[in-house]
């Protein structure tokens, strides 16, 4: 790579495709999950993936539409997304991630209405207690 920017752009392009993959790969297991664990483990873990994506969250297609964002907080999200990733590849201390995950989430949540956050809350269950 030329410069830090093409080098940042082809990291960013290749973490589309994983995410594109890794939609693919979830859905050939979600079916399973379902045959495996009891409906209110299906919703706790649906919630804790909400609670661990961030503000990838508010852009998932799976949950995108939840939200009911208007076209204006799509984009101002998807550039909050953008630039906490951005953030997050650069540290490696996993407290200064989450700091910066929820700096991120509460960022998105400032430009939402208010039934935009209940529905965000709603989507997160209670809250994950690491230790």
């Amino acid at each position: 790579f030329g410069s830090r920017e093409e080098a940042l752009k082809a990291l960013e392009s290749y973490k589309s495709e994983m995410k594109k993959e890794t939609a693919v790969v979830t859905a050939k297991y979600r079916k399973q999950l379902h045959d495996i664990f009891l409906p209110h483990q299906i919703v706790r873990l649906n919630q804790l993936s909400v609670q661990l994506s961030g503000v990838g969250a508010f852009v998932a297609p799976e949950l995108k539409g939840e939200f009911k964002l208007s076209e204006d907080q799509q984009k101002k999200i998807l550039e909050i997304y953008r630039q906490t990733n951005k953030q997050l590849m650069q540290v490696d201390d996993e407290e200064e991630r989450d700091e910066l995950t929820a700096e991120g989430v509460e960022e998105a949540l400032a430009i939402m209405q208010l039934d935009q956050r209940l529905k965000y809350k709603e989507l997160c269950g209670k809250p994950l207690q690491r230790d």
